[in-house]
């Protein structure tokens, strides 16, 4: 059982892919995106969850 940290970042970007096709456009960001991170110590994100409802969880960690 981790002890874990709440973040809330708010994003805005574009994505634009390293070789695209000649009629391919950047990709926009929702704007104020609000993303949530879980951040554990010694572990780093240990869960995340966007605006999307997409969430995602570290299921295993091998710490040295």
């Amino acid at each position: 059982m981790y002890t874990a940290e709440k973040l809330a970042i708010i994003t805005t970007g574009r994505i634009t892919l390293d070789h695209p096709q000649p009629d391919v456009k950047p990709m926009e960001l929702p704007a104020n995106w609000v993303n949530q991170l879980w951040l554990a110590p010694n572990v780093g994100v240990i869960q995340a969850l966007n605006s999307y409802a997409h969430m995602y969880m570290l299921t295993e960690v091998q710490l040295k």
